[in-house]
């Protein structure tokens, strides 16, 4: 069963204190069903109202699904994108660095920002 193109990325509640994949302490690895869906993950994850808690669904690379996940973050948060070899579930494997970034812009919406040439990401 394939269940078509996912986003993957790591959600960084700071985007510039990031820990890089694979090393200690670093966020686990998500997917979403499209990049619309990992924006409006984003979006949801920060927190509107002090004292509230949010709970968006977190999907690990190893197939798991938590929906009682805790997210607490603000306009500093932000998605970095991946692309990936192997499946869900068996040990996928991403590039070493991040092709793009989902961030909120200046004026309070979800911008996508490059971080490799589109040319030499390969598909």
């Amino acid at each position: 069963m394939n269940a078509g193109r996912r986003t993957w990325g790591v959600w960084a509640p700071a985007a510039d204190e990031a820990i890089p994949l694979g090393e200690a302490n670093a966020r686990p690895l998500e997917w979403w069903p499209s990049e619309s869906a990992a924006a409006a993950s984003l979006r949801a994850r920060v927190q509107r109202t002090p004292g509230t808690v949010n709970s968006d669904t977190e999907r690990q690379a190893d197939g798991t699904v938590r929906t009682d996940a805790q997210f607490y973050a603000g306009r500093e948060s932000a998605v970095f994108l991946y692309e990936m070899t192997g499946e869900l579930g068996f040990q996928p494997v991403a590039a070493a660095v991040p092709y793009a970034v989902l961030e909120f812009g200046p004026r309070g919406g979800v911008r996508r920002r490059d971080l490799v040439a589109a040319e030499s990401v390969s598909v």
